[in-house]
């Protein structure tokens, strides 16, 4: 456990580190500010509903598709609270409820499912048939996904 000692909260044990830990680097995220204060990485998991509705309402993030989105025919898009930004695709047979953040440049796979309070940042990607509820994906990560040629021939490359 190296300079590690066990911090023990509600009967759950887990161990904070008297140093630093850096899990990623926020010094680009466009939604680093989803992390101030924390300390540990999966805290702004606790407030991504609150936050999710202040970026939308703020305008950083409008509500709506972007022009330069492509969103399938088939896909759907539950409630008024979802952002899709430029260059971003959302694959046939998807399903988004808001509060939702898809980034510019952004996929959704397939059939796959963005419930509520997720945030795609730039270049993320939610894969064929997989489902996303209450997180915050950073640039460029990946839940099960393969880029094939066919998904970029059809917008996404």
């Amino acid at each position: 456990m190296g300079r590690c000692r066990p911090f023990y909260t509600n009967k759950e044990s887990t161990y904070r580190c008297s140093h630093q830990l850096i899990f990623f680097d926020l010094s680009q995220a466009e939604h680093a500010a989803a992390f101030e204060g924390a300390a540990f990485c999966w805290e702004p998991l606790h407030s991504l509903h609150q936050y999710i509705l202040a970026a939308l309402e703020g305008g950083a993030f409008p509500v709506g598709v972007h022009p330069e989105a492509r969103v399938h025919p088939s896909a759907v898009i539950e409630g008024q609270q979802v952002h899709i930004g430029a260059g971003a695709v959302v694959m046939p047979q998807a399903t988004l409820e808001g509060p939702a953040i898809i980034g510019a440049g952004a996929l959704v796979g397939q059939a796959a499912y963005v419930r509520t309070d997720v945030i795609l940042s730039r270049g993320a990607g939610l894969g064929h048939a997989s489902e996303a509820k209450n997180a915050l994906f950073l640039e460029g990560a990946h839940a099960p996904i393969s880029l094939t040629s066919e998904i970029a021939s059809w917008g996404h490359g």
